[in-house]
């Protein structure tokens, strides 16, 4: 992020709060061996913070400091915006030195009201939407977030969705919680083997309901969303479906083409509980390129019911192609199912 002295003034400015310090830190991306080193701006407000209650922090810009020459522009750079900010400026000490955040003591406790929506889903699949406020303690925004959304879901059952209000500009946050896949419904693999086998969606509900008569319309929508890794709020064709509002037809034409995108995703778990525990690696491998290495560990978690450490293990063990036989030996002895 690079910006000249005037933009940088504009963006400390726009919280219209006081700048109580221009603070300047060398940083350097310890993830890319041999990053050059930069000089990173932020203005500290006088403001409530995500972090602190007392403080805000503005990043302003990272600029080059790889050598002296780079560095002694980019300190004229912070000393022009401090002084066009009417604040002292905080010089670099060294990379691990503690920002000034930092040397300024623990946040103190004070109450935020935060803005909240809670989306719950009644037996029949229809959703019903709340709001409100909740007034916690808390010693930073963050804090004070996550605080609000234990409000919001006191009392509430899984699945559900909490929304909370913006801050500082920011898009909110959203968080959902999703709900056990129903035992009335089966076997997720065996929802993903149809699925990968041609069926449409409503054939296997349709056989899932033939199974299970009682089945209610919010136990299909869960059991679409854990199966086929969807998020529960968009799903509403599924409810109608159970509830009769919807046809076969329609249905597959509302959510086939999204299950289709999620393909990588959740036939991966498939694969993997498929070969049995026995040559991972060339599974996990030929997956990455489509899904990552997080979604790699959570298929393994999910086929095999290891835990973290496990499926950490065999994702690292499978990436060069040379441990296979550690990454089977490490599933099958730790596996549950």
């Amino acid at each position: 992020m690079t910006r000249d002295a005037a933009a940088m003034v504009t963006e400390a400015r726009r919280a219209n709060a006081p700048v109580v310090v221009v603070e300047v830190r060398r940083k350097r991306d310890h993830r890319t061996p041999g990053a050059p080193e930069v000089l990173a701006l932020h203005a500290i407000l006088a403001a409530p913070g995500y972090g602190d209650s007392r403080y805000r922090v503005v990043d302003l810009a990272e600029l080059a400091a790889d050598t002296p020459a780079t560095t002694e522009a980019a300190l004229t750079i912070a000393r022009d915006v401090a002084a066009q900010l009417g604040a002292p400026l905080d010089p670099p000490g060294a990379i691990d030195a503690p920002r000034w955040l930092a040397r300024q003591g623990p946040s103190p406790d004070r109450s935020w009201t935060i803005g909240w929506t809670r989306t719950t889903w009644r037996d029949d699949g229809v959703a019903v939407v709340a709001t409100g406020h909740a007034t916690v303690i808390a010693t930073g925004a963050g804090q004070a977030r996550h605080r609000a959304a234990q409000v919001a879901i006191e009392g509430h059952a899984r699945p559900l969705v909490i929304e909370i209000a913006p801050f500082d500009g920011d898009a909110g946050d959203r968080c959902i919680y999703g709900a056990a896949f129903p035992v009335a419904a089966g076997d997720p693999f065996a929802l993903r083997a149809a699925a990968r086998d041609g069926a449409p969606l409503s054939a296997i509900l349709a056989g899932m309901r033939a199974a299970a008569p009682a089945i209610t319309p919010l136990a299909l929508v869960v059991a679409v969303a854990e199966a086929f890794d969807l998020t529960i709020d968009t799903l509403a064709p599924v409810g109608a479906f159970g509830r009769g509002e919807l046809d076969a037809a329609g249905l597959d034409a509302a959510i086939g083409p999204a299950i289709a995108a999620r393909r990588a995703h959740w036939a991966l778990p498939l694969a993997l509980r498929e070969s049995g525990g026995v040559a991972v690696g060339p599974v996990l491998r030929a997956a990455y390129p489509a899904v990552g290495v997080i979604e790699l560990m959570r298929a393994t978690m999910d086929a095999f019911e290891v835990g973290l450490d496990t499926a950490k293990a065999a994702v690292l063990w499978a990436c060069d192609g040379q441990h296979d036989a550690s990454v089977d030996l490490e599933v099958q002895a730790r596996r549950r199912r």
